[in-house]
Formats: C-alpha cells, structure tokens, sequence
C-alpha cells in the first residue's frame, strides 16, 4: 500500500514538474508572440505615418501645380474722401446708454416717494 502511495506521489510531482514546465514554455511563447505584435503594430505605425506625410506632400504639389498666375490690371487707389466710420456703432451705443439712463430715472422716481 506504502509503494503505491510512493508511485503516486512521484507521478504526482513528476506531473505538477511537467504541468509548471509546460505553462513557463506557454508564457514565454506568449511574449515572444506579444513582443513580435508590437514590433509589427510600430512597423505599421510607421508606414501610415510615412503614406500620410506622402499623401499631403503629394496633395500641395497638385494644388501648386493648378494655381495659374494672377495679373492685377491696375493697382488699388485710395478714396479722395473717407467715409465717416462707426456712425452705425455710434448710434446704437447712444441709444443703449440713452435707454439705460432712462430705466434708471424711472427707478428712482419709483422708489423715492
């Protein structure tokens, strides 16, 4: 019965021996393969940066070589008179403030008795 028990718990640790073997194989595999992906995620990363930077260079040449050459017939003159500017603002800020003053004096005619 002793050397039955002995078998089995030999078996039992040759077993649990190879189990710990097999899954310090299968994490170092799972690196290895995590390690290549990562390698080949940067490779990729790299060449999509590389056809972007194409893609745009080649977008601006064609935009360049399509801009023709403007002629200015004759070049911009100023106004003998100037026309007065804000008179638009003026009046609308004017009329704000004229607004508020007259809230204002009602407010206090309310109040004061």
């Amino acid at each position: 019965m002793s050397t039955l028990l002995d078998r089995n718990a030999t078996e039992l640790r040759t077993l649990r021996r190879r189990r710990s073997r097999d899954l310090r194989e299968l994490d170092r595999e799972q690196l290895l393969l995590s390690a290549e992906l990562d390698r080949e995620i940067e490779r990729l990363r790299d060449l999509e940066n590389k056809l972007a930077t194409s893609l745009n260079q080649t977008h601006i040449a064609t935009l360049l070589e399509t801009i023709e050459p403007v002629a200015v017939a004759a070049p911009a003159v100023p106004r003998a008179v100037q026309k007065p500017r804000g008179i638009l603002q003026k009046t609308v800020l004017a009329a704000l403030l004229g607004g508020m003053v007259g809230l204002m004096i009602a407010l206090f005619r309310s109040v004061s008795p």
